[in-house]
């Protein structure tokens, strides 16, 4: 199903200047179609449509007509019949008779020249229904504002031309997964557009389509820089995620600007508005690198470190909703050592410590921290897991695997490890984790949780860079090898970010020092993919990187021994070739 209406100039009632008087370029588009893999099959899944919106708003200065530059502008929308009495859709739901919804849709403008591109019915929108488009005579009617107060509706309203096939392919809401593939599609169906990944699919060629389009996919972006933090590595970035948006707040704190220097500030930044804000000093923690963060609840807990005064045992917890630090005080017993380069995992109710090193010896001890009742217990040591720091561990929902890091093995205190452990908080224990096609040992590798499985990538060995990777199969104690082929070379201080069907792996040090590519592996089709550098993404090495919702998001790191300030963001979708059946 496709929605067009281009090249019209629109333009608001309002006489005052810096508001919109045009939006130039106006694209509606839907795509209702099958995407699919090079097998070709066919998975339904029940969603509601949306339409996906773009245009590029203008503002009048002194009698010109120029980009608006704002980061992020503020709309609202309705779809109506051909008078504007009734309202069919609008995106808070409130709007009856083509008036005004009450509420907005934030929308960022990050690239500078005014343009933007949203999907109406999706994130916080009320959603879109096959029904709203039964109406011949539908018309999009748009307010726009730059500050979220005054509204100005953008004129004339534009017209949604439909196809005759439109939602036909809800009827795919009752298939089950696999169970319809292009084989099956009749010889004489036409108009049906196909998606697939193959420039060159032969298998949709001899079933008589012909390649007429792609969908590219976006390039990298720069995020906002006013108020963003200073060059940084060895610092936390965390993640609040809202089920309820389609972006995140992003949490940074603390890292090295340089050699001998420490940092103790914080910064929250808005991937919905495209901003960063400095968080507040009081109360936080001491200046530190080398520490970990936890997102719990509403709150990000920070801990430990090594600071300028060496190794630290206290920490900070900022609460999101109060905008206030609460510290984390150094126990007058000290049971648990200062530490830096440990893990650190939240169950719900607890934050887990595990491991790391101090300025005399590494360490095989952890703690728990419960942020409500303020105390702290100590975590069984009935394990058989050597001292160790650089390793990973992942949360399953209920437990906490460790695997890998530099450890003693034989006396040899520089060794990777190839061993890991499951811990159990519900009933302080540890279980195995078996040793049969396990990983080699490594550290400095990257761990991801997929719902299901851990994926161990990467990292270096006691003489080499390590590029393979292995999934742990956690219900049945196993362990299966990625495949490498067209996947990243070997690597260290990358990242892996796990967005819900795959794992992006980004940057690090290669043989040839840092690198700017990355690589997505799709864990169901068992597939490496290349992710774009279109749009100039920076070399870097022990950076952060998040999953916002839709986006990945990469600050700091390190390029030629420099800390880094830039902050990236790309949505990972790839390129997908279109397909017509005529």
């Amino acid at each position: 199903m496709v929605l067009r209406a281009e090249g019209n100039k629109l333009h608001t009632n309002s006489s005052k200047k810096l508001y919109p008087t045009s939006i130039k370029y106006l694209n509606l588009l839907l795509f209702l179609i099958f995407f699919c893999c090079s097998s070709f099959n066919v998975f339904s899944q029940t969603f509601s449509p949306t339409v996906n919106y773009q245009g590029r708003i203008s503002i009048k200065n002194d009698g010109e007509d120029v980009p608006y530059d704002g980061s992020v502008g503020y709309f609202k929308f309705s779809i109506i019949n051909y008078d504007g009495s009734i309202s069919y859709w609008s995106n808070d739901n409130s709007s009856s008779n083509g008036d005004e919804p009450v509420s907005s849709v934030t929308v960022p403008f990050n690239l500078g020249d005014g343009s933007f591109s949203l999907a109406l019915g999706s994130g916080n929108m009320e959603p879109l229904t096959s029904e709203v488009f039964n109406n011949f005579n539908s018309y999009l009617r748009v307010w726009f504002s730059k500050d979220n107060i005054t509204f100005n509706e953008l004129k004339p309203n534009e017209k949604l031309h439909t196809v005759p096939f439109s939602f036909r392919s809800e009827i795919s809401n009752s298939l089950t997964p696999r169970s319809l593939v292009a084989d099956q599609l009749s010889d004489e169906f036409t108009g049906l557009t196909m998606a697939s990944n193959d420039p060159q699919d032969r298998k949709l060629i001899s079933l008589g389509f012909r390649r007429f389009g792609q969908i590219n996919s976006q390039p990298w972006i720069d995020a906002g820089k006013d108020d963003a933090p200073l060059p940084l590595t060895g610092h936390t970035a965390v993640v609040n995620q809202n089920d309820s948006l389609s972006e995140s707040m992003v949490y940074v704190w603390g890292g090295t600007p340089g050699k001998g220097l420490y940092s103790n500030q914080g910064w929250s930044y808005d991937s919905n508005g495209d901003f960063w804000k400095l968080l507040t000093s009081v109360d936080n923690p001491s200046a530190r690198r080398g520490h970990t963060a936890v997102w719990a609840d509403q709150s990000m807990i920070i801990w430990g470190g090594q600071g300028v005064d060496g190794h630290l045992a206290d920490g900070g917890i900022y609460n999101s909703e109060t905008l206030l630090w609460e510290p984390i005080e150094k126990r007058k017993i000290q049971e648990f050592s200062a530490r830096r380069n440990h893990t650190a995992i939240w169950t719900g109710q607890e934050m887990i410590i595990w491991g790391g090193r101090n300025e005399f010896d590494l360490l095989n001890d952890g703690s728990a921290y419960n942020p409500v009742k303020d105390t702290w217990r100590k975590v069984s040591a009935r394990h058989n897991l050597s001292k160790r720091s650089l390793h990973t561990s992942v949360w399953t929902g209920s437990k906490m695997i460790l695997w890998g890091g530099t450890g003693e093995s034989n006396g040899n205190k520089i060794s990777a490890m190839n061993d890991g452990a499951i811990y159990d908080p519900a009933n302080d224990n540890w279980l195995s984790v078996t040793s049969e096609n396990a990983p080699s040992g490594r550290a400095n590798h990257t761990a991801i949780w997929t719902g299901e499985s851990m994926i161990i990538w990467g990292g270096r060995s006691n003489n080499s860079l390590l590029g393979d990777g292995y999934i742990y199969l956690f219900e049945s104690n196993s362990w299966e090898k990625l495949p490498t082929i067209n996947g990243p070379e070997p690597r260290v201080n990358h990242s892996a970010t796990w967005t819900g069907t795959e794992m992006i792996i980004y940057g690090g040090t290669t043989a040839v020092g840092e690198v700017n590519t990355g690589y997505a592996y799709n864990i169901k089709k068992g597939k490496w993919r290349a992710i774009t550098s279109s749009g100039s993404p920076s070399k870097r090495t022990a950076h952060s990187a998040l999953w916002t919702g839709s986006n990945l998001w990469v600050f700091g790191g390190v390029n030629d021994g420099i800390p880094m300030s830039k902050t990236q963001r790309l949505n990972v979708q790839s390129t997908w070739f279109l397909y017509r059946k005529n």
